[in-house]
């Protein structure tokens, strides 16, 4: 068809539709670009995002239409009144959103006056169909004598339809500036639009100095064009930043530009890899300096299309590195230069007409070259009502302008936004038909989708915008969602339930009941279409919530007519169950000393009946000497009371556990104090001999003072204080204490012997001796001297007022190696082997 364009499901486009229907294959068309869906944001108008002076917003089917016009060249004598018909042409066609005059839209201009009367015929089309237009200059608007762009800027902007903008002054040129696309019915920018002055020549020294001969960038004629300037290409890129920062999001982007850049001629060079859509009749006429426009945007990556003119018969356009390059066209006869690739005879066999760019507002973009050819006829709109009622018949038509005879038609039809549900007068009957309108009874509720394919005997081919159909409901079936009924919250175990609330009858309503708990979408969401497969006539649905928390609850109706309509969610808090219960404290009786039990009780209120508990306690609060319930029986009791007694002094702590079938508490742990038991009996000291002779026995025992019964000891020796083999006790020889009253050893070496004893009781209180000291001589050396001679008695120094602490509580073993004899206990310990 004559626009040449098609794309996939869009509410513009019909890709989808042709291909079912194998009908007109796409004369230039280019690929759709499909970002992630735009979330909303506040509506431009900050120094970031300047308002145009005319809002630019999508239409009820999300698209937004550019056309652009480039190298219109309207001189002195104004604009040729073939090219103003060219252009009202074009715009009855494609009835475009916006225009954009793409750069060399005047020459050899050397007053206002006659710019004001060019820039009139220029606008006038625009103007009078009130459509909204800006405009970028080519490297002619300026050149020569021609009025400065400020005066040019206040000319353009005096038209009440032109959107143009000044744009920043401290930057080269002028109408350097962005205008924001908002989406149909929200201020979200969906795209933007870069209009970007890329100047007009270099000098003629630096013309001389880059190529004396020849171009150094091969293809390029007419190199002494100017390129983008740095700080136009800063500005942009520091722009684009601005608008993401200020958004949170880059938003996609089309660039107009007159002079194209070199990335242009690369594309072409490359065309058997990039195939392009259209032709290349002219030179590729870029800057000879490249000053990296196309690198900067492909480095913001908002960019999606560039459009270029100037070189006035090339309209070829593909992607190129993910930017797609494009030229316009032209319907301008004007400025034509010697063709380097194809020949072109005279203009009306040119491949003349002008760039459109069909932008949607979920980001996807797709262009083509609307052809002037030689078709005398344009379709101006569609005849249809906006709405009927359901079961009503439609007929609708293609409102031809110009000569229309021997047209043929395929009228499209399709429900909802994809292409489940369409039909079409090819798809039926396989052809075209002659018939000027085309009857059909719709059969759903909602927005159907209508356009007409035109084509003539001559090939030509056009096709209508889109245009919408209400089909509405009959009013005794008329209704409407209105919310959810649930309650505010519920108590977990509890089953919760809940409905649609709807005002009216729908007819044969079916419901999709839907829950997700903490808005999660893992195992933690269910719904009647995922557990079942299919929707409900139940009018409410109930389930159990297994876990605390916000459960979020909505409802899908739907009415025997295809209508739909989804609630707004609401949010049930699933609350923990009141237990009935409660601890608050426990209770403790001691006699505070050791050997005597410690009782303690959980302190509780409420309902009591048939709880069970833990008793626990901890010396020190460590876990070397603790004891519990559980830990004891493997199990939690009944008994109200629990017990234990301890064996040491010190502090315990003591806490309770309480639980039934569905609730749990702890107790805060209370300090309880264990002193020493009064002692009935005293260790006062060692009885032993002072001396002896080597192959002796030693005896020793302890010297008591009180009740000695049932004392239990361990008798222990050290040579000269060493830890080898020369030591030994009755735990280390037997493996525990013994109630004999005396130990023995027998004195095998010379030297000193140094003996102690451990004694305990029955309620397990210990007490070491301090150690006494043995004097061993061989027998020689005990005949020689008297065996009691005054100051013969053992040598202080060589005696230690610390004995080893023999516990036991420590397994037998080998000592420590060290040769030093360490402090024993104090009386309250008890030792085993020397530590």
């Amino acid at each position: 068809m004559e626009q040449g364009s098609e794309s996939n499901g869009l509410n513009c486009s019909r890709r989808g539709f042709l291909a079912a229907a194998g009908v007109f294959a796409a004369g230039s068309l280019i690929s759709t670009f499909a970002p992630a869906p735009i979330k909303a944001f506040a509506a431009p108008g900050s120094d970031v995002i300047p308002q145009p002076a005319i809002e630019l917003r999508c239409n009820a089917d999300g698209c937004f239409k550019i056309i652009s016009f480039a190298d219109l060249h309207g001189d002195a004598d104004h604009l040729a009144p073939q090219v103003v018909q060219r252009i009202e042409r074009l715009l009855d066609r494609e009835q475009p959103d916006l225009v954009v005059l793409d750069g060399d839209n005047t020459w050899l201009m050397d007053n206002e006056d006659d710019l004001r009367g060019c820039v009139a015929d220029i606008a006038a089309p625009m103007e009078d169909r009130g459509i909204p237009w800006a405009h970028v200059y080519g490297n002619h608007d300026a050149e020569g004598s021609a009025p400065d762009k400020a005066s040019q800027h206040a000319i353009y902007t005096s038209h009440p339809h032109c959107v143009s903008q000044q744009g920043p002054g401290d930057i080269y040129g002028m109408e350097n500036y962005v205008l924001p696309i908002l989406a149909h019915d929200s201020d979200e920018i969906v795209f933007n639009i870069w209009c970007i002055d890329s100047g007009e020549f270099i000098s003629g020294k630096l013309r001389n100095q880059l190529y004396p001969d020849q171009s150094m960038f091969r293809g390029l004629r007419n190199s002494h064009y100017a390129h983008v300037s740095p700080s136009v290409v800063n500005w942009y890129y520091q722009q684009s930043k601005a608008i993401e920062d200020e958004l949170g999001r880059k938003v996609p982007g089309i660039m107009f530009a007159h002079i194209p850049v070199q990335e242009c001629y690369a594309l072409w060079l490359n065309r058997n890899s990039l195939v392009p859509t259209g032709s290349k009749h002219d030179s590729v006429s870029s800057g000879e300096l490249n000053s990296g426009l196309f690198a900067a945007a492909l480095e913001r990556g908002d960019v999606k299309a560039m459009v270029f003119g100037h070189d006035h018969y090339n309209d070829y356009a593909a992607d190129y590195c993910g930017i797609r390059l494009c030229y316009s066209s032209t319907v301008s006869e004007l400025g034509r230069y010697t063709p380097d690739i194809e020949p072109v005879s005279d203009w009306e066999n040119t491949l003349a007409g002008a760039r459109v760019l069909r932008l949607y507002q979920d980001g996807s973009f797709d262009t083509y070259i609307s052809y002037l050819k030689n078709a005398d006829w344009t379709i101006i709109g569609l005849d249809v009502p906006e709405s009927i009622p359901l079961g009503s018949e439609l007929t609708y038509r293609a409102v031809i302008g110009g000569r229309g005879e021997g047209l043929k038609y395929n009228y499209v039809w399709r429900f909802g936004e994809d292409w489940q549900y369409w039909s079409s007068t090819v798809k039926e009957t396989g052809e075209m038909t002659s018939e000027d309108s085309f009857t059909f009874t719709p059969d759903r509720i909602g927005v159907y989708s209508l356009w007409v394919d035109v084509q003539d005997a001559a090939g030509h081919r056009a096709t209508s915008h889109t245009a919408s159909l209400q089909v509405l409901r009959p009013d005794a079936f008329a209704w409407s969602l209105q919310g959810v009924s649930a309650p505010e919250s519920i108590e977990l175990g509890h089953t919760l339930t809940f409905s649609a609330i709807v005002e009216g009858t729908p007819k044969d309503a079916s419901f999709n009941y839907a829950w997700s708990w903490e808005g999660n979408w893992g195992d933690d969401w269910d719904s009647t279409v995922k557990s079942t497969g299919e929707m409900t006539q139940d009018t409410s649905f109930t389930f159990t919530p297994r876990k605390l928390g916000t459960y979020y609850l909505w409802v899908d109706v739907k009415d025997a007519f295809g209508e739909s309509a989804t609630s707004e969610q609401i949010a049930v808090q699933v609350l923990a169950k009141q237990c009935p219960w409660k601890l608050t404290g426990v209770q403790v009786s001691t006699s505070g000393f050791v050997g005597g039990p410690v009782s303690f009780s959980a302190i509780l209120e409420g309902e009591t009946e048939g709880l069970r508990f833990n008793y626990a306690w901890s010396e020190g609060g460590g876990w070397s000497n603790w004891g519990s319930t559980k830990k004891d029986t493997g199990t939690t009791t009944t008994e109200t009371t629990g017990s234990f007694t301890p064996r040491t002094a010190g502090d315990y702590y003591v806490w309770i556990d309480v639980e039934d079938d569905e609730f749990s508490s702890t107790s805060d742990m209370i300090l309880v104090r264990v002193d020493e038991v009064p002692p009935v009996w005293r260790l006062t000291g060692v009885e032993v001999a002072s001396s002896a002779v080597v192959g002796e026995t030693v005896t020793f025992s302890a010297v008591i003072e009180g009740d000695d019964s049932g004392l239990m000891y361990n008798y222990a020796w050290s040579w000269e204080g060493h830890w080898g083999d020369d030591w030994d006790s009755t735990i280390k020889s037997t493996g525990s204490k013994t109630s004999e009253r005396e130990g023995s050893f027998v004195a095998n070496k010379t030297g000193s012997y140094y003996v102690w004893l451990d004694v305990e009781d029955a309620n397990g209180r210990t007490v070491t001796s301090e150690q006494a000291v043995v004097s061993v001589t061989d027998a020689a050396a005990a005949n020689s001297y008297p065996e009691h001679e005054p100051g013969l008695e053992p040598d202080s120094d060589q005696q230690t007022d610390s004995v080893p602490s023999v516990s036991d509580n420590v397994t037998t073993g080998s000592p420590d190696a060290s040769d030093d004899p360490v402090e024993p206990a104090s009386e309250s310990q008890s030792a085993d082997n020397p530590v």
